[in-house]
């Protein structure tokens, strides 16, 4: 009826196609707490691990009610590769119109409101973070994280953690937050 009823961790023999897919929203973060604390004091564990998903199912046990979300694409966004991945699907969704003086644009690509893009070429599939700074450079396929500053570069496929500062030439990074870098 449009409720979980029931959750198990990593069945064996499963009893439906759903799946738990780690993404939660909870209103009642103290209920949450609660059922984690339980299970650690009584030292619960299913397949010799403590799983969250049994505090969940403690919850339903004890009346906390949760919805499903159908999920129509999943991304595994433990390697740089999914990560981007993921970034240009969510893109290709958003469906909004960027643009900054003196840059060429090339869709999809968002900017934050506060990031200051310069003297550049941004995109496709580019995601610039709030406070981000990009002059004199050249981006596609990047993810830009907050805070962080892009100089003099020709950039692709590449991440760059939020407070990291990059300056040089052409590159491929994976750079991730407060670090810095000047490329020769």
């Amino acid at each position: 009826n449009g409720v979980v009823s029931h959750l198990e961790e990593k069945p064996e023999h499963p009893k439906t196609n759903l799946a738990v897919i780690g993404l939660y929203y909870f209103h009642e973060s103290q209920t949450l707490r609660k059922a984690l604390k339980e299970n650690s004091d009584s030292g619960l564990t299913t397949q010799g691990e403590v799983q969250f998903t049994d505090a969940l199912e403690r919850m339903i046990k004890g009346g906390t009610k949760f919805l499903p979300y159908e999920v129509t694409g999943w991304y595994d966004c433990g390697k740089k590769e999914t990560v981007l991945e993921t970034n240009q699907h969510f893109l290709k969704s958003m469906h909004n119109t960027v643009s900054r003086d003196g840059c060429a644009i090339i869709p999809p690509v968002f900017i934050a409101d506060s990031a200051r893009v310069t003297a550049s070429v941004i995109g496709p599939y580019v995601a610039i973070s709030d406070d981000a700074v990009v002059e004199n450079s050249v981006i596609k396929n990047s993810i830009i994280g907050p805070k962080a500053i892009v100089r003099n570069l020709i950039l692709h496929d590449s991440l760059v953690g939020s407070n990291a500062t990059l300056n040089g030439v052409s590159s491929v990074v994976n750079v991730g937050d407060s670090s810095e870098t000047a490329f020769t």
